[in-house]
């Protein structure tokens, strides 16, 4: 079961199919957690950048390229009215507040 299976908030659907598309090409918690996490939030923030032109806090762009993974979530953004800037915001704050945790545990 993944971290983000036992966060209780409301999600909506925006959020479910960004959650549903990160784990489809990074979630394997249970050999490296923090690195998954951290690859999810790139690709999440570089997708963004893409979609809207706007940087998410903590974020700097790749100078050399655009991750498979960015590529993947940005496919996603631009396919579906689904999900929202806010959808895209809700998630980042949520899988960086996962990656302090597991700083706060020693676990990067």
């Amino acid at each position: 079961m993944s971290f983000l299976s036992q966060v209780s908030l409301t999600r909506t659907p925006g959020m479910e199919l960004l959650i549903d598309t990160l784990k489809e090409s990074h979630w394997d918690w249970k050999a490296d957690p923090y690195g998954e996490v951290t690859a999810s939030l790139f690709d999440l923030a570089e997708a963004f950048l893409v979609w809207t032109g706007e940087n998410l806090p903590g974020f700097r762009p790749s100078p050399i390229f655009v991750s498979d993974g960015a590529s993947d979530v940005y496919e996603m953004l631009t396919d579906t009215v689904t999900v929202t800037e806010s959808d895209v915001r809700a998630v980042y704050s949520l899988l960086s507040r996962a990656q302090s945790i597991l700083e706060a545990m020693g676990r990067d």
